[in-house]
């Protein structure tokens, strides 16, 4: 944040040490062909929420990516993750559910209603990789999301691209525009931190701050 304290982690899939090797996009590319691709993604929701209830103090937020495609009924393939969250006594405000491959997302109002059921639960929901690919813009106006998630491919030499620095402050202005948080994603350089926190952006993530870990860093 503006403060440069740590407040939230970003989960995510990886092999567990001295367990079987796998690339994630490759184990979700197989499920997905073999149609088990909504086992795999609750799988990974609650195993991600299991870690968080070992790792980080209640008022850490824990973000953690789902795939829409996989919840074909809201309210009953949530419900595990739900239950999940107060199995382990969690706070659902610590978590922001975060939607990936919006590329597969033609149904909008199916959309809205995952975020409506996330949110029904106390749960922030965030769009992710905002800038790049299917993920325009113009969805922060649709959707509303809690956090808005700008893609590392704009902030990189963000500091230097006059090109960038509008693109970048054209998503800041729509998610102001409907109350949106703004997370630069994929800081690796003090100098594109400082431009985004001169146009207003206080959350950032990064190789700057850290490296994927299994041990959360020292706050």
């Amino acid at each position: 944040d503006a403060n440069e304290q740590v407040i939230a982690y970003e989960f995510l899939l990886r092999p567990i040490l001295h367990g079987p090797s796998f690339q994630p996009h490759r184990l979700f590319d197989i499920a997905h062909r073999t149609g088990l691709h909504s086992f795999l993604d609750r799988a990974a929701r609650i195993s991600a929420i299991e870690k968080s209830a070992e790792h980080l103090p209640c008022g850490v937020k824990r973000f953690i990516n789902f795939l829409p495609s996989s919840i074909y009924n809201p309210q009953y393939c949530l419900s595990h993750t739900f239950a999940a969250i107060e199995r382990l006594n969690l706070e659902p405000k610590d978590f922001v559910f975060e939607v990936v491959e919006t590329e597969n997302i033609l149904n909008m109002p199916k959309l809205q209603n995952i975020f409506d059921v996330y949110r029904s639960n106390g749960i922030f929901v965030a769009l992710d990789d905002v800038g790049a690919g299917y993920s325009k813009p113009e969805l922060i106006n649709t959707l509303k999301p809690d956090y808005v998630k700008i893609d590392r491919g704009l902030i990189d030499y963000c500091d230097q691209d006059k090109t960038k620095q509008a693109q970048i402050l054209h998503i800041v202005e729509r998610s102001q525009d409907v109350g949106s948080q703004v997370l630069a994603e994929g800081i690796e350089r003090r100098e594109e931190f400082e431009f985004c926190r001169s146009i207003g952006i206080n959350l950032a993530q990064g190789y700057l701050f850290g490296k994927p870990s299994e041990q959360p860093i020292a706050r």
